[in-house]
C-alpha cells in the first residue's frame, strides 16, 4: 500500500503499481476497485484482465464468466478467451438449477440467452424472455423449470431444455421465483392458472389470482369474487369476498352484503349467520341468526353449542353474552367444547389494563372473573359470595 491506495507483486517485484482502492479475490482472478469502478486482473500475473470501468463485476460460482454492468447495460466476459460478449442486456442472474447444471445464468434484454458458467451457450439469442419457477408437484416435491416467452409460453424439460409443451399469447405474469404449484399467466389483460400438464386449471379470463393455503386459489371477476379447489370452482365468483379458516382445511366462508355463510367440503355442509359473524376457532361460529338476529354459537358442521337467544355478543378478553332479559354472562369451556354461560349478572364489565379480568355484579354482590384462572369472588354483605363459574 501507498497512500492508502493498493498495489500487487509476486513476491519479488511489483506488478501493478499502487492505484486500486479496494479488491477482493475470487479464485484464479482479483476483482478489483478503481476510483469507484471494478476490473479484474489475473491473479498469478497481475496482467489486467478486464479494465476498471465497470460498475460492478461479478464471477459466479467463481468460474470463467464475469458479469459485468454499466449503467442498465450488462454484459459477460469469457474470462480464458478474454472475449467481451457482443450483445448487451438489461438483466443477469445466476441461480442453481439442477443435477445437471448446477448454475446457470439467466441473461435477458431484447435478445435473452442462457448460458452456464464455464461460457456454453444452452439456450441461443431469442427475441424473449427467462425466468424460473420452482412448481410443486402432486406429491409437494418442488420441481425448478425454466420458461421462455416469446409469441408463447414454453415450460422446458429441466434436463434436456426442450419445451415439454408451448401456449400461444400468454406470458408469465408472477415473475418471482415463489414455490406454488401453478403458473399464473396472462392473456389479453386478464389472469389464469396453467400446470405443467399444458392444461389451464383456471382459463385466463379473470382479473385476479391468488393463491392461498391448502389447495384453494381465489380469483375474481367483474361479478365477483369466488374460490377454486381440486380441479373446481367452490364457490362462483359472485361474492363480494372468500376467504379460509386458519385451522380447518375443508373449510371456507363466502361474503354477501348482509350474511357470511360457512362451507365446509367434507361434510358437504354449510350455514349463513349475519354480518360480522366470527370464527372463534376449533370449528365453532358466534354471530347472529338471519331470522331472529338473535346471537348464538354453532361449528361448522352445524351443531348449535349456544342458543341463539342473546341480543348482544361482544368478543374481547373473553366473550360476553347478553340475554334478552338484559342479564348478562361469559361464554364458557366445558369438556373442551364451548358452552352458554353457567351464571348470568346483572352487569359484567372488563377491567382496562387489567389483562383478563372482568368485574362481575349480581345485586349488591360484587365479583371478579379472570379469563386466566375463572372467577374469585367477594360481597358488599359478609358472609356472601358469588360462585366460581
Amino acid at each position: 500500500m501507498t497512500d492508502f491506495k493498493i498495489g500487487f507483486t509476486n513476491g519479488e517485484k511489483l506488478v501493478t503499481q499502487p492505484v486500486y482502492d479496494d479488491f477482493s479475490k475470487v479464485k484464479n482472478y482479483l476483482i478489483v476497485t478503481k476510483n469507484g469502478k471494478q476490473g479484474v486482473l489475473d491473479g498469478k500475473t497481475g496482467v489486467e484482465v478486464i479494465s476498471p470501468v465497470w460498475d460492478t463485476v461479478e464471477i459466479p460460482e467463481q468460474d470463467n464468466i464475469a458479469i459485468v454492468r454499466k449503467g442498465t447495460s450488462v454484459q459477460y466476459y469469457e474470462l480464458t478467451k478474454q472475449q467481451l460478449s457482443k450483445l448487451t442486456f438489461t438483466s443477469a442472474e445466476s441461480v442453481a438449477f439442477s443435477a445437471e447444471r448446477p448454475t446457470v445464468i439467466l441473461l435477458n434484454g431484447q435478445q435473452s440467452m442462457l448460458i452456464d458458467t464455464k461460457g456454453a451457450v444452452l439456450i441461443q439469442p431469442f427475441a424473449g424472455t427467462l425466468n424460473v419457477a420452482d412448481i410443486l408437484d402432486k406429491n409437494g416435491d418442488l420441481k425448478r423449470y425454466l420458461i421462455t416467452t416469446s409469441n408463447k409460453l414454453s415450460l422446458l424439460d429441466p434436463v434436456t431444455l426442450t419445451a415439454r409443451f408451448s401456449v400461444p399469447d400468454v406470458k408469465l405474469r408472477n415473475q418471482t421465483n415463489y414455490s406454488v404449484p401453478y403458473l399464473e399467466v396472462v392473456r389479453s389483460g386478464k389472469v389464469g392458472l396453467l400446470n405443467t400438464d399444458d392444461a389451464f386449471v383456471l382459463e385466463p379470463v379473470y382479473q385476479s389470482v391468488e393463491m392461498l393455503n391448502n389447495g384453494f386459489v381465489k380469483f375474481r371477476s367483474d361479478k365477483g369474487v369466488g374460490l377454486w379447489k381440486d380441479g373446481k370452482i367452490v364457490a362462483e365468483p359472485s361474492y363480494l369476498d372468500v376467504g379460509l379458516l386458519d385451522d380447518r382445511s375443508e373449510s371456507f366462508f363466502t361474503v354477501e352484503a348482509d350474511w357470511v355463510t360457512y362451507h365446509t367440503l367434507g361434510s358437504n355442509t354449510s350455514f349463513s349467520l349475519g354480518k360480522g359473524a366470527d370464527y372463534l376457532g376449533d370449528g365453532c361460529v358466534l354471530g347472529k341468526d338471519m331470522a331472529s338476529g338473535l346471537y348464538g354459537v354453532k361449528t361448522l358442521t352445524g351443531e348449535v353449542l349456544v342458543p341463539f337467544a342473546n341480543r348482544a355478543a361482544e368478543r374481547g378478553m373473553g366473550i360476553v353474552l347478553t340475554r334478552e332479559d338484559g342479564k348478562r354472562g361469559i361464554l364458557e369451556r366445558k369438556d373442551n367444547k364451548l358452552a352458554e354461560p353457567g351464571q348470568w349478572f346483572d352487569a359484567v364489565e372488563y377491567l382496562a389494563g387489567s389483562n383478563g379480568f372482568y368485574q362481575l355484579k349480581d345485586g349488591n354482590k360484587t365479583g371478579l372473573f379472570s379469563t386466566q384462572a375463572g372467577c374469585s369472588s367477594r360481597s358488599t354483605e359478609a358472609g356472601t359470595s358469588i360462585q366460581a363459574i
